[in-house]
């Protein structure tokens, strides 16, 4: 995973590279503070599609749902790296207790990486 991050009006553009190869995939985004908000920032991938953030203590929180996945996503600067964490869960066919007062939903997937300036 590689992360680009460059200062523009507003905010930052945010270059997100996965996979290497044949399986490379680039995903270029522009981060922007929501100007009604201070603590929260908007993702815009630049497709009609824009995902709301909150920052809190230098850590950037994300939560999304597409298809049949719910999506959570956290950026935590530390010093000079990046710790980047994401957890996919399953939407579908949650687990329902206290008379369905409460949803839980299986985790799919967890990546972990954490991202330091290349020279």
């Amino acid at each position: 995973m590689e992360l680009a991050v460059e200062p523009v009006a507003g905010g930052v553009t945010w270059r997100i590279v996965y996979g290497e190869g044949d399986a490379r995939s680039v995903r270029d985004y522009v981060l922007r503070r929501d100007a009604a908000r201070p603590t929260r920032w908007i993702l815009d991938e630049r497709n009609g599609i824009e995902i709301d953030f909150f920052l809190a203590e230098d850590v950037l929180y994300g939560q999304f749902e597409t298809g049949s996945s719910r999506i959570d996503s956290r950026f935590e600067l530390a010093g000079d790296r990046l710790r980047v964490s994401i957890v996919t869960h399953a939407v579908e066919r949650p687990r329902e207790t206290g008379d369905g007062a409460v949803r839980s939903y299986s985790i799919r997937n967890v990546q972990i990486a954490d991202l330091s300036r290349g020279d």
